[in-house]
């Protein structure tokens, strides 16, 4: 009986360990407009890996001991929760949204200097972006996000008062932020 409940554990702390690290890396490769499509590239795999495992463990621990699962139910809900959570989260987009507002200081004293005439930056970040390169456009200020989209795409954030973006290519973010892709 002991055996059972120590490999039990062993079980339950590996799935934790793989959502400890799935769930959060998912939220942040999708937090980039475009997503990160390096980290999604190794994420893809181990969910693949994730669910599969995890539905296994489930049924072999519980196969001909039904009565079981009325005990233990706490503690295998907690990997579905968790990834329909985040699923939803990111369908609405809320690593995107909530990216944006922890970088938003950075990004308005990025703007505002680029537009006051000041060269700007070639690289580094922007608060939480990592920035591939930046320009002056008229009346604001753009950057590419490093690693955002896929090889056939590029996105970026363009700071625009007043707007005056074509909707086919630009989506607003908050305020004058805009969302800016290319596709090839």
């Amino acid at each position: 009986m002991r055996g059972v409940r120590t490999s039990g554990r062993i079980r339950h702390w590996v799935v934790a360990a793989f959502l400890i690290v799935l769930v959060p890396a998912s939220l942040w490769a999708t937090s980039l407009p475009g997503t990160d499509f390096g980290l999604v590239m190794l994420l893809g795999p181990a969910w693949l890996v994730f669910v599969p495992v995890w539905a296994a463990l489930f049924i072999f621990t519980f196969v001909g001991r039904w009565g079981c699962l009325r005990r233990e139910w706490p503690r295998w809900t907690v990997a579905p929760l968790a990834v329909v959570l985040a699923g939803a989260l990111i369908q609405w987009g809320v690593p995107v949204q909530v990216r944006f507002e922890l970088s938003r200081a950075a990004l308005d004293r990025f703007a505002t200097s680029v537009a006051r005439g000041a060269p700007p930056p070639d690289g580094g970040w922007i608060g939480l972006y990592p920035v591939l390169s930046a320009e002056r456009v008229p009346g604001g200020a753009s950057f590419t996000i490093e690693g955002a989209g896929g090889f056939l795409e590029a996105y970026g954030l363009v700071w625009k008062p007043g707007g005056g973006l074509n909707p086919d290519d630009h989506r607003r973010i908050d305020g004058d932020w805009y969302v800016w892709w290319i596709s090839d």
